[in-house]
């Protein structure tokens, strides 16, 4: 294995590996996490499921967004973490399903909230 980073996430403390140079490129944050913290280390990520984790390393990746059952489940989740580690691509996809499917008399004003918080221009206009 080439990885130089490993990333810890969950409860379960799920072992991710991963690359300095491709998170260089396409996800900025989590390689400055591995440059303040050295090759080889495990770095702690708090507040992040593992499953969703996973999803956005496919994204950072290949670009992939994930499936269409795996976008909504996750979506919230995902727009939530994609931000928090700068990932616009996935961020704007999991947005746009939040926007489409997620919204209800019920959870309009918490999305309207989040969408505020996470700058979410799209899922605040579609509220």
């Amino acid at each position: 294995e080439t990885a130089d980073v490993f990333f810890q996430v969950g409860e379960n403390k799920k072992r991710f590996h991963a690359h300095t140079t491709i998170l260089g490129a396409r996800a900025p944050f989590l390689a400055s996490l591995a440059e303040e913290e050295g090759d080889g280390i495990v770095i702690p990520i708090s507040g992040v499921e593992p499953d969703v984790f996973e999803i956005l390393l496919q994204f950072v990746y290949g670009g992939k967004i994930p499936a269409p059952y795996l976008l909504k489940k996750h979506a919230r989740a995902l727009t939530d973490s994609a931000d928090r580690f700068c990932c616009t691509g996935l961020k704007l996809a999991a947005e746009v399903e939040l926007a489409t499917s997620g919204l209800s008399n019920r959870t309009v004003a918490d999305l309207v909230l989040f969408a505020d918080a996470k700058n979410c221009a799209q899922l605040k206009e579609s509220a």
